[in-house]
């Protein structure tokens, strides 16, 4: 065998591989932090002439990550109300890629199709809480017919809630709509609603409210992360959510559901008694019969929210968990709301987000179904993020065999 041609040939491989990594400087690698050093080097063994095993390394190459745009913004919203009334539209921006970007914010006074009026006033806010309004404290971003800016960090969302005061002199059956325009110099901002909307579009949330003199359903809903630090880790943190329902109508709502389905990738529930009901505000139950309506077709009784394994109330499903309550009658300015608890699931990275929207059914117009405009409602989408656990484990063997003699052992078992 001729030893000298596979050491040529070794070494010839050795030169490529560094030839090779040499062309390129940059990388682009989703989901690595731009600018983080990528490090490689490659490792030949050869036997020689005589027989002797030996092992050559190329150079150290590094390669540095380059920035990948991606943002994802949602959803287009429709609403009801009754003149003079203030409307809020909760939005949700993520910069997705894997660096810093800016995103400029703007309002317009229009929508795709039906369009019958202006707002009063038209404002933009950083939900710093996201509970899905506006609260003091909460940071004006922009006004409509100017521009506002967002610096977001890699892999973070905000929540944005939009304030439109309805005009007193609204009609009956009028709409009016505004536009959420998100743009970055770097890449389009994906619009999440199903088809990207009413426009079809692309960096562009679609916003419309019809007004009513009908009842007015509103959901908000509120998360708080539990950090327990029972076992110095997150195997024992919880989430805590608060929902909200109201009535700023003029008239009744009736057969109100709740549907609070819970996302499994995140939250640690194989059973509804995973799941903790802590606190319940209003009146559920009113009675059957005349809380049913003019139709007289609510054929389920009320009952306050209960942890469930079959949410949506579906034949045959027992694993779709969260929490399900019915509200025979919600009367005008009455509000309810319920608290509960949900674990995580121990293995989250850090910083990994939790989230979750709670959906409302019910018949505002009281003809008896709920598949009319503003009876199938979302709540804003609620964010968390997994808590930073540190933990530390220290040992002392005392494995010293003789006191103070220098053996490289230790001569007792104190911290």
């Amino acid at each position: 065998m001729n030893f000298q041609k596979i050491l040529k040939l070794s070494t010839m491989a050795i030169l490529l591989t560094v030839l090779l990594v040499g062309f390129s400087q940059t990388v682009w690698s989703e989901g690595t932090p731009v600018n983080q050093l990528i490090q490689n080097q490659a490792t030949a063994t050869y036997v020689d002439a005589n027989n002797n095993i030996h092992t050559a390394q190329s150079n150290l190459a590094t390669i540095i990550v380059g920035q990948v745009y991606s943002a994802t913004m949602g959803q287009d919203r429709t609403e009801t109300a009754t003149s003079g009334q203030p409307v809020y539209f909760s939005h949700y921006l993520k910069n997705s890629g894997n660096g810093p970007d800016t995103f400029t914010i703007e309002l317009l006074e229009s929508v795709t199709g039906q369009d019958d009026a202006n707002f009063t006033s038209l404002n933009i806010y950083l939900d710093k809480n996201n509970n899905g309004e506006v609260n003091d404290g909460e940071d004006l971003i922009t006004s409509v017919g100017m521009q506002g800016t967002i610096l977001l960090d890699a892999d973070k969302m905000v929540s944005l809630i939009i304030e439109a005061r309805v005009p007193s002199s609204a009609l009956e059956n009028q709409v009016l709509g505004t536009t959420l325009k998100i743009t970055s110099a770097n890449s389009s901002v994906t619009d999440e609603t199903a088809a990207k909307g009413r426009d079809g579009l692309d960096d562009t949330n679609e916003d419309r409210v019809t007004i009513t003199s009908n009842a007015v359903l509103k959901v908000t809903k509120f998360a708080t992360y539990s950090h327990n630090m029972t076992l110095n880790d997150i195997s024992d943190d919880t989430v805590i959510f608060t929902i909200t329902l109201k009535n700023t109508g003029q008239n009744p709502a009736y057969n109100i559901e709740i549907q609070d389905v819970l996302d499994l990738t995140t939250l640690n529930v194989t059973s509804i008694n995973d799941i903790t009901i802590e606190e319940v505000n209003g009146d559920f139950i009113d009675g059957p019969g005349a809380d049913e309506g003019s139709t007289g077709t609510d054929t389920i009784q009320g009952f306050a929210p209960v942890a469930s394994n079959n949410v949506n109330d579906e034949p045959g499903v027992t694993n779709v968990f969260g929490v399900r309550g019915h509200d025979d009658v919600l009367p005008p300015d009455t509000t309810v709301s319920f608290t509960y608890r949900v674990p995580i699931k121990p293995d989250l990275l850090a910083h990994t987000p939790i989230e979750n929207m709670v959906q409302i059914i019910g018949d505002v117009n009281n003809d008896g179904d709920t598949d009319d405009e503003g009876e199938n409602t979302f709540s804003n989408k609620t964010i968390v993020y997994v808590y930073d656990s540190y933990s530390v484990v220290i040992s002392d063997t005392g494995s010293g065999t003789d006191t103070g003699v220098n053996d490289g052992g230790d001569d007792d078992n104190q911290l």
